[in-house]
């Protein structure tokens, strides 16, 4: 399934998901607008086996602990851990 995702708040992610009783496993394609940060990429990298495409042209990356704004952290989707 494809998602349209806009998020107001950076590491929220996974509240939208539940908001919004989607399964993340069966997302194969998604697109970001608004702000994220590391805790999101790695949510979807733990959280989303099938994703195919990923688009985050409209996404804001926001800083959080060691990660600075506007980067995707190293490794961000190795060792997947899917749940």
């Amino acid at each position: 399934i494809s998602k349209d995702v806009d998020l107001a708040t950076a590491g929220n992610l996974s509240t939208w998901f539940a908001t919004n009783s989607v399964n993340p496993c069966l997302v194969g394609n998604m697109k970001i607008t608004g702000c994220i940060n590391a805790e999101d990429i790695y949510y979807i990298r733990d959280n989303m086996p099938m994703l195919e495409e990923l688009d985050l042209s409209g996404a804001d990356i926001m800083p959080v602990g060691v990660h600075p704004p506007n980067t995707i952290p190293d490794a961000a989707f190795y060792n997947e851990v899917y749940n």
